[in-house]
């Protein structure tokens, strides 16, 4: 991660952090078949410097998905692989 500039955003500031490269790989349950997953990528995150909580984020980059599946009785195994996009964020609330 790299500090790339302040950031101004009404009264609050942001340092924007570049992510020069992640890369994630796990197993999740879906619909009751396990499935092994890669992510990696790129992006940019804002954090507040009063808080220090990541409020915005966007990501890019590629997913591998494997799973195994059963159609008509018979096992057959699947690779997914494409590009990949994630992007989100919060609002600070301030009592």
């Amino acid at each position: 991660m790299t500090f790339e500039k302040l950031v101004d955003s009404g009264d609050e500031k942001f340092a924007a952090i570049s992510v020069k490269r992640m890369e994630l790989e796990g197993t999740m349950l879906e619909s009751g078949t396990l499935v092994r997953f890669k992510v990696g990528g790129s992006g940019m995150v804002h954090r507040s410097l009063s808080s220090f909580i990541d409020t915005r984020l966007s990501f890019a980059g590629t997913m591998v998905m494997d799973e195994e599946i059963l159609i008509e009785g018979k096992k057959v195994k699947m690779n997914i692989v494409g590009p990949f996009k994630a992007a989100g964020g919060q609002q600070l609330i301030k009592e």
